[in-house]
């Protein structure tokens, strides 16, 4: 690819900045359906009962089959089928089927958009659903690190590539691209073509759907987890679940190769008083791969129509 190519994509037909695009997009995509708002609400305050949590789920059918199809998933390997959404709110609590709604909204979101050549769905939210279950273990060692949220941030850390894909298709798929040919992080190749990258546009988008600050600061900062001020811990538990997933197999495309680690981040993870550092990536890689099944057939579920 030329200089000049690299230029005319640094800006449309019109004029405008493919950021500046892709932000003006936002209110023509998908919404978030009205029970996700209505569960992170109910969610956040402590005297809400799991009936309340049920009903609000219950008002979406489309939503209501995907969690109780996840929830009767090996990876949760309950020995009785959970038949009902006031079930699940009680056996799983109300924290983790607030991260389950929020991810099954955002598989829903993503079935609706046409994606261009290079990103295939699946790939994506197998890549996707492996990161969060590293980030959840990773989370589970750390006392300032919520486990849903770890999750949830695990899942949609790459939301932004979707959102672009979409929004700027041929300009995105030349991306894919060029970051193959050059060999360089897609991050590396978004930064330097668009002037713009999946972490601003995924964090954007998060904060569009409402999510709470601390995913928000996860997915922009994923990759320099040093600048997600107090959130940094869980920007690098993703950062490192990200590394160990792409080493272990697991990637969305070519260009998704790196399995490099920020120095910066076993600091911020507590180093040797938490018991998170280098020395450790082995355990996370170990029970990534033997869990992988498990995982993907939870995400199989997730995005089954």
């Amino acid at each position: 690819m030329t200089a000049s190519s690299e230029r005319d994509l640094n800006a449309d037909a019109g004029g405008a900045m493919p950021e500046a695009r892709i932000l003006a997009d936002l209110d023509r995509l998908p919404t978030f359906p009205t029970a996700v708002a209505q569960v992170l609400q109910l969610t956040s305050r402590p005297e809400t009962s799991a009936a309340e949590i049920a009903a609000a789920i219950a008002t979406d059918p489309v939503l209501t089959a995907r969690l109780l199809r996840v929830v009767n998933s090996a990876y949760f390997g309950f020995p009785q089928r959970i038949s009902t959404l006031h079930q699940a709110v009680v056996i799983l609590g109300m924290q983790a089927v607030r991260l389950l709604t929020i991810s099954a909204a955002a598989a829903e979101f993503s079935q609706q958009l046409p994606l261009p050549e290079g990103i295939e769905l699946d790939n994506f939210w197998k890549h996707s659903a492996a990161v969060a279950s590293s980030t959840g273990d990773i989370a589970r060692t750390l006392v300032d690190c919520r486990w849903d949220e770890a999750l949830v941030s695990g899942l949609l850390h790459d939301i932004g590539i979707i959102v672009m894909a979409c929004s700027i298709p041929e300009q995105y798929s030349e991306v894919l691209e060029y970051a193959t040919q050059a060999r360089c992080h897609l991050v590396t190749a978004e930064q330097r073509m668009l002037q713009t990258d999946h972490t601003r546009i995924g964090s954007a988008v998060g904060s569009y759907w409402g999510l709470p600050e601390p995913l928000v600061y996860a997915i922009r900062f994923h990759h320099s987890p040093a600048d997600a001020g107090p959130h940094g811990a869980l920007a690098a538990a993703v950062h490192v679940a990200n590394a160990v997933t792409v080493g272990a197999g697991s990637r969305i495309c070519p260009a998704t190769c790196s399995t490099y680690v920020n120095p910066d981040v076993w600091a911020l993870l507590g180093g040797l008083t938490t018991g998170v550092g280098p020395d450790e990536l082995r355990r996370f890689s170990f029970y990534l791969q033997n869990n992988m099944e498990k995982i993907q057939d939870l995400m199989a579920r997730m995005i089954a129509a």
